[in-house]
């Protein structure tokens, strides 16, 4: 049987009209299949070698779309019928950091189009080594199994690449590990350690501040449905993804919270440290990260979700002597900038994240992270009376 060919791309030419029923109005060029070359030239996987279960491969675009991308047209790739894949993202080299739209092909159905932010503030440091790259990157969406995908993206760029990410295991593991005993008796809630989850080993040691001020409250803009099976999968994928695309260390956040209320421990280094994460570039440095698995830009996060973020920061902020309630003062550039002590990432950058929803409910969770500090003041009174 000869191989089935894929339509071509559709190729648009974005004009920006002043009116907005204009703008709805676009030039549709429909060229031969004979003559136009395959949207989408694979490249040969780049598997990282390590010992985490989950692995990206990059596609890039073919020649011929790339130059009509530099030269300002919108075009569709799109590719299907590949090995299925459960994370996808795209980067670029050069040109306009704008959003770059995605769909993927499901049990032989398209999913509806969606809209991947250019990541620029989820990042490490300014000036890190870990923060040098010179590409521009999409954040990454959960597809769980996806064969196939369309990609629409910014007019004027230049070397696109689409990364898929397939993860190994086929199962996620039966038993939770917590933190130990003693992190317990201050209040600490349940925490899945990194090893509960497959977390691949960080390319180098962790940096450790020497204080903790403040949280940033995150989400990771993957599927609102999953199960609580997947969620290990997920947590493999995006760092696979942070590690492989981004040339990250490792995963970005601290921890992650599922829609289960499960918290589980994200960048290597230790619940208790203050380990420096590449979640708000800029203030990474003294601040804890903590991302929520879904996207929360129009869908409410869960009941469970909001009251585990605040659980977690409400402890992990009193371990660092922290009011749940207070201000921290942080450096940038050769001044400050002052923030509450539980922020949303959108309070430091440019940025939709955390999604209006749940940075809608940081007062909900700032309440219970100060709830949490007052039960263990009251435990620290007690046992300073005995």
């Amino acid at each position: 049987m000869p191989p089935r060919c894929l339509p071509p791309p559709c190729v648009r030419r974005r004009h920006h009209f002043a009116s907005p029923l204009l703008q709805v109005l676009a030039l549709t060029l429909v060229a031969s299949s004979a003559t136009l070359p395959a949207p989408l030239t694979p490249l040969s996987p780049s598997t990282v070698a390590s010992t985490g279960s989950a692995a990206t491969e990059s596609q890039t675009l073919a020649a011929d779309i790339q130059r009509q991308v530099s030269e300002g047209i919108d075009v569709a790739a799109q590719r299907a019928d590949l090995a299925p894949f459960d994370l996808l993202g795209v980067s670029w080299t050069s040109g306009r950091r704008d959003d770059v739209r995605v769909r993927v092909r499901v049990d032989g159905g398209w999913s509806e189009w969606r809209e991947l932010e250019a990541e620029g503030a989820d990042a490490p440091d300014p000036g890190s080594a870990e923060g040098a790259r010179a590409r521009v990157v999409s954040e990454p969406v959960w597809v769980d199994g996806a064969d196939g995908y369309e990609v629409d993206v910014p007019e004027g760029v230049d070397d696109v690449q689409v990364h898929l990410v397939r993860d190994r295991r086929s199962s996620a593991p039966g038993e939770v590990m917590l933190a130990a005993a003693r992190h317990r008796k201050t209040g600490a809630p349940a925490i899945s350690l990194r090893s509960s989850w497959g977390a691949r080993e960080a390319k180098t040691a962790p940096t450790i501040a020497s204080q903790l001020k403040m949280g940033f409250v995150h989400h990771t803009v993957s599927t609102n449905d999953y199960a609580a099976a997947e969620v290990p999968a997920m947590l493999r994928g995006i760092q696979a993804y942070h590690m492989d695309v981004n040339g990250w260390d490792d995963i970005g956040y601290n921890f992650l919270v599922d829609r289960f209320g499960g918290i589980w421990e994200g960048r290597a280094g230790g619940t208790t440290r203050n380990v420096v994460g590449a979640h708000a570039a800029g203030f990474n440095t003294s601040s804890v990260g903590v991302a929520v698995l879904g996207d929360f830009r129009a869908v409410a996060p869960s009941a469970a979700s909001v009251t585990a973020v605040g659980q977690l920061l409400g402890w992990r902020l009193e371990l660092a002597g922290v009011e749940q309630k207070g201000t921290a003062i942080m450096p940038e550039g050769d001044g400050t900038r002052s923030f509450a002590a539980i922020s949303g990432h959108r309070d430091a950058a440019a940025t939709e994240c955390p999604g209006q929803e749940l940075y809608a409910r940081l007062d909900g969770i700032r309440d219970q992270a100060d709830a949490v500090g007052a039960r263990g003041a009251s435990a620290g009174r007690r046992a300073a009376r005995r």
